[in-house]
């Protein structure tokens, strides 16, 4: 278990500014995790296109893989489909404002 000091380091954006929310590790609040959310998302990206997305205390989380370097290193950008992803999952759990 993490402590609550760190729990709030990882949740509470360091730098801020329009849609830079970088806290310790994850990005808090990126446009393409909080796309109609009522509700703080946390979450990270890879460089093949990979996201990880989940709520503060972990109850609702989506992991997407993909693979936009195959296959070539050329590949498209992913943030509308993260985006879409996000979407969805919001749609699922009712959380789409």
């Amino acid at each position: 278990m993490l402590s609550e000091h760190v729990i709030e380091g990882m949740t509470t954006p360091l730098v801020a500014g329009p849609a830079y929310g970088q806290a310790l590790g994850p990005r808090v609040d990126e446009p393409w995790m909080a796309a109609g959310s009522r509700i703080q998302r946390i979450g990270h990206t890879g460089f093949t296109g990979t996201s990880l997305m989940t709520e503060p205390g972990g109850e609702q989380s989506i992991v997407f893989l993909s693979n936009r370097v195959h296959p070539s290193r050329d590949g498209a950008d992913m943030t509308a489909m993260r985006t879409a992803v996000s979407r969805m999952a919001d749609k699922l759990w009712g959380e789409a404002s």
